[in-house]
C-alpha cells in the first residue's frame, strides 16, 4: 500500500499522479485502485505504454490517496516510484497553484516485508506550508 498526501490547508482542490518504473523506464508491477470512484489509471500523454494512477473529479478535494501496488513475481531490478501532487486554489489559472514532486527508488526483493516503514524515516519534506519553495530531502542518501 502506498499513500500520497499533501498538507496544505490553503488549497481548494488537490490532485495526484504516481507511477512505478524499472531502470529501463518501463512500467513495472500492477496498480490496484483502493477507491475507484476517486482515482483511476490512465495512459501517459505521448507515452501510451506508461500507466499512471491519478485522481478523478470526485477525488480532487482530498489531501490523501491510498493505492496498492503489486510487485512483479520476478526480479526486475531497481524500481522507482515517481509521485506528484498539485495543490490548487481553483482560480481557473495556474497562478497560486503549487506542484510538488518526489521519487523513491528501491532494490527489488522477493522477501515479504514484516512491518510498515513510515516515510519520515527515508524522506523529509519541508516547510509544510510553502508559497515559493519546497525542499524534499532523501534521508537514505545522506552520509
Amino acid at each position: 500500500e502506498l499513500k500520497v498526501s499533501i498538507t496544505n490547508p490553503l488549497t481548494a482542490k488537490n490532485g495526484f499522479q504516481i507511477l512505478a518504473l524499472n531502470e529501463n523506464r518501463q512500467n513495472v508491477g500492477m496498480w490496484i485502485l483502493v477507491d475507484p470512484g476517486k482515482m483511476k489509471i490512465i495512459n501517459g500523454i505521448g507515452l501510451p505504454n506508461r500507466f499512471y494512477v491519478t485522481h478523478t473529479a470526485a477525488g480532487n478535494r482530498q489531501t490523501e490517496w491510498i493505492v496498492r501496488w503489486k510487485a512483479p513475481g520476478t526480479n526486475v531490478g531497481k524500481v522507482t516510484f515517481y509521485a506528484s501532487v498539485l495543490a490548487s486554489n481553483d482560480s481557473g489559472t495556474n497562478q497560486g497553484d503549487q506542484l510538488y514532486t518526489t521519487s523513491l527508488s528501491l532494490a527489488f526483493s522477493l522477501s515479504t516485508p514484516t512491518e510498515e516503514i513510515p516515510y519520515e524515516q527515508f524522506i523529509r519534506i519541508y516547510p509544510t506550508l510553502a508559497s515559493d519553495l519546497l525542499f524534499v530531502e532523501n534521508l537514505l542518501d545522506l552520509d
